[in-house]
Formats: structure tokens, sequence, C-alpha cells
């Protein structure tokens, strides 16, 4: 089958029927809204990849739902059109800087690649693969792997409850296990939350959301991109160092949130002297030394807080004689399954550890 001859939903990618409507998802594709800020809708990207709808955009760019012509699979296809900077030509569909910002706009399209392809080429569980990246359109795409997810913000608010340490432990110590990899390989994400974890319909937990350290930095260049409450205070300012202990930091908010269904303190909150309140003070099923670590992550000053993943994860295992079999496994992608013999009524992205041989 030619590459234009697949007839596929531009919502879902899946196949279509006569009338143009998706009998998966219920998209109508005969009124496919498009703009100059995205691609046109059956776009041919490096004579392989079918486009179809944005999905999400930020200051960075655009993510598509595409199509995989060789390999018949669909794909996440990010591509660099930063719009502070820049805009499409709409005959060509090429991505033009404005003017004056040519020089700058170079510069963060090579760092776009390099950072593209440094993420391909880390090899972790819980990070969502990134398959190649190639120059088109006087811009960058990168290739990523499909999968249908649902964030953890919304599965928190669909069961509306905090969870509990022996359930989150099984996936949150893998999740950190796979952030101290890619830390050693030289990446910060800088946008740990839980709109960036999510997991897919095995119940696997992948992380997201790879941006430009532009993206994660308020009064940069382009159009910045945080989150309340999970985004550190070094964020916010161009004269403060980000590092490791920027992403220990949204880990850390990530599991106050979690352990209390609470939103831990924005950074609005806590530079105007606003009272953090320990988790455990929140749920006091949360036991001590983990509440403690959250403390120690989530310290105001950079000086003051956890500085690596390494350093939070072994506070969280101190005094844990149960949890340090999970830290370091490797898992397996298992259906998702029901935990916790005193809270049966949630579904977790849970992944069962191998057994030893």
């Amino acid at each position: 089958m030619s590459k234009l001859s697949y007839k596929l939903c531009m919502e879902c990618m899946s196949p279509l029927n006569q009338d143009g409507l998706c009998e998966a998802c219920g998209y109508d594709n005969h009124n496919i809204m498009q703009d100059n800020k995205s691609l046109k809708s059956e776009t041919i990207l490096a004579n392989r990849y079918l486009v179809g709808n944005v999905k999400r955009t930020n200051g960075e760019g655009n993510m598509y739902i595409a199509f995989d012509t060789e390999d018949e699979i669909k794909v996440y296809i990010k591509e660099f059109i930063p719009g502070k900077i820049a805009s499409r030509d709409v005959v060509t569909q090429a991505v033009i800087p404005f003017e004056n910002s040519e020089v700058l706009y170079k510069s963060m399209l090579a760092e776009f690649i390099d950072n593209c392809r440094s993420l391909s080429l880390v090899h972790t569980s819980n990070i969502l693969p990134l398959f190649e990246v190639f120059e088109q359109n006087n811009t960058a795409y990168a290739v990523y792997k499909y999968v249908k997810f649902i964030c953890f913000d919304e599965f928190m608010g669909n069961i509306g409850k905090a969870l509990n340490w022996n359930d989150v432990k099984r996936f949150f110590l893998p999740l950190c296990n796979s952030i101290s990899h890619i830390h050693k390989s030289g990446i910060i994400h800088r946008g740990i939350s839980p709109k960036t974890i999510v997991f897919d319909e095995k119940g696997k937990l992948w992380l997201t959301g790879f941006c430009l350290s532009e993206i994660r930095t308020a009064g940069s260049a382009l159009e910045c991109e945080l989150y309340d409450g999970f985004s550190a205070p070094e964020q916010y300012s161009l004269s403060s160092w980000q590092g490791t202990w920027t992403d220990v930091y949204a880990l850390g908010a990530f599991l106050y949130y979690v352990l209390t269904a609470t939103l831990p303190p924005s950074f609005a909150e806590r530079k105007a002297g606003g009272r953090y309140i320990s988790p455990i003070s929140i749920n006091k099923s949360i036991p001590k030394n983990i509440s403690d670590a959250i403390d120690a992550a989530l310290a105001f000053s950079t000086q003051e807080r956890t500085q690596s993943v390494e350093q939070f994860t072994a506070a969280l295992l101190e005094n844990s004689e149960s949890n340090t079999a999970v830290y370091g496994r490797k898992f397996d992608n298992k259906p998702v399954i029901k935990i916790g013999e005193t809270e049966p009524d949630y579904v977790l992205p849970v992944e069962k550890p191998k057994k030893n041989k």
C-alpha cells in the first residue's frame, strides 16, 4: 500500500469507513480544523510518517499523532516551532524565524536536536522511548513511541483520595531509578508533574514532557510551561542554578500530592511566606521517614534541599526493611492489577517485579 493510500482517522489513526466518520473515536474527518500553527493533516514527513491532529502544544512546538507507514504503527511526532520566535509559511509549511530572531532560533533548534538525540540513547523502563529525530521544513521532528495514556492528575481526580505508600512505592521507586539513569546521561527533566507522569492501558508508568530548559524557566525567550506546586523555586528565576535537585523537588511534590491528595504549595505561596505543612500532618498514615524525605526534597533553598535522586531514594528507604527489594529491580509490563488489602477499590499502574529464579 502506498503511503498516500492510507485512509486513517486524523484524531486516532484508526481505519476510516467510507463516510469519513471514525468508528473507533467518533471523530468526523470531514470537519478537520486547520490553522497556520500546525502542519496540514495528512502531511507526509520524511517520506514515511503520515501526520494527524495536534494532541498537545506548548512554547516549544506541537505534538502530533502520526502513523509510521514503514513499520505500520502509530507514533507521536514533536515538531519544533517556538511561537514566540517563529511562525509557519502557509504555502511551504516551513518554519520561519521572526526578524531579529534568526540567531536565537538557529541555536535553540540545534539544542532541540541535541537534546532529542541524547534522549534517544536512553533506554530505561519508565521513559517514553524516542525513536529518531530528523530535519525537514527548516525545523526538526522527534518521533516517540505511541501509548494511549491517562495523566496521573486525571487518575487522582477519578479516585478522589490519597494513595498509601505501600502501593505507591511499587511504581514510584522504579520511576526514581529511571530518572537517576537520565541524570547520569546529563539530562534534567524540569517538568516532572502529574501532567507528565502518565500510565498506559496495561498499567505501565511513563515519564513524558521532555523540553528545552527555556520552556521550564520563567522569563526566558520562549513561552514557559511550569506546574504550580511542582516546579522548583529556581525555575522562576533566570539567575538561579538548576540541576538534579530541581527534579528532586518535583519528585517530592509528586509524592506529596499522591500521598495526601493535596496540591503542594505553589511558588507564589511559599515566596510570600505561606506556611508549609508536612505531609504527615495531612495524612497520619504516612510513615515518618517518608514524610521527612518529602520535606527535605521540598526545601525552598537549593542548598538545603536533597541534591540527588539517589539521596532522595535512600531517605525513602531508611528504616523501611521491606522496600529495598523494589528499588533497582527490573520490571515486566504486567496488566493493571488491583492492590491494597485495606483499599481494594482503586486500580494503580503497578508493575510486578520479576521473580528470582
